[in-house]
């Protein structure tokens, strides 16, 4: 860089090499006032948001659709068994519902969620595969996979919507994710009135339908500061590198923080980590 001016400066950028990155023919610099930045706080104040489930409706002019349930004690047992009836003449359908049940026997959660994962990946595989199911679309439905609430997560249902949600990004409108809580026994939520809300994905609470939706995050008033519980454990992952062990040293140093639980993919093995203990 070179000062071009009292309050100015040409600023030239290159990589490794020398080849040019960014040129800047004139880079001015003011003063500001401190008025000005503390507007900006308060700006911040609102940028946070958190996830929230909003009731949703479906249209009332919508006309049944013509569904096709997979599933054992159905018309069809699995995608395989409806994708031979479509060979065998049959008409498609324009939504297919498939259910992800957790395995009954799994030896932990961490095995659960895995296999649960797997089922998905392969229901999705083929369904994309599937040249005479093109023009539908799929509702994978799941039990309690996501938190409605005060509600906790099944942690082997809920990767399921991570993969499906990762299928909804890459192929727009191929799938529907269905979030139901049992509420009906072994009765079928409404699906047609699911599918007419338009929603990529839905929960169904007590037969109601929701919707996920960024809402704005309660924050602290400017000025206000945080600080952890003197008493309490704080995890840091991460902790053994750089940033996290800079962070940890100032937790402890300007908050009195006791009790830091540091984690890191090498752990023990990590540089510097003799210092920190």
């Amino acid at each position: 860089s070179t000062m071009t001016g009292g309050t100015s400066l040409r600023l030239d950028a290159v990589d490794p090499d020398g080849t040019p990155v960014v040129s800047a023919r004139s880079l001015i610099v003011r003063p500001v006032q401190q008025a000005a930045l503390d507007g900006t706080q308060r700006g911040r104040q609102n940028a946070l948001f958190r996830l929230d489930w909003a009731a949703v409706a479906a249209e009332r002019s919508a006309a049944p659709l013509d569904l096709a349930l997979l599933g054992a004690g159905r018309a069809h047992p699995d995608l395989a068994a409806l994708e031979q009836a479509l060979a065998e003449g049959a008409e498609a359908p324009q939504a297919v519902v498939a259910t992800i049940d957790s395995p009954a026997d799994a030896a932990d959660p961490a095995e659960a969620a895995r296999v649960t994962a797997v089922r998905a990946l392969e229901l999705v595989q083929r369904w994309l595969a599937s040249e005479r199911l093109g023009d539908a679309r799929l509702v994978v439905a799941t039990r309690g996979a996501v938190a409605v609430g005060e509600e906790s997560p099944d942690v082997a249902q809920s990767p399921v919507w991570g993969l499906v949600h990762s299928a909804q990004s890459e192929h727009p409108g191929r799938f529907v994710l269905v979030d139901v809580d049992g509420s009906d026994g072994d009765g079928e939520p409404d699906w047609n009135a699911a599918l007419a809300t338009d929603e990529p994905q839905l929960a169904v609470r007590k037969g109601e339908l929701l919707a996920p939706r960024l809402m704005r995050a309660e924050t602290a008033a400017p000025g206000a500061g945080w600080s952890p519980n003197p008493d309490g454990t704080v995890l840091i992952t991460g902790g053994t590198g750089g940033l996290g062990a800079r962070f940890a040293k100032h937790l402890a140093e300007r908050h009195g923080t006791r009790h830091l639980l540091l984690v890191s993919r090498r752990g023990p093995a990590a540089e510097g980590v003799a210092e920190l203990v």
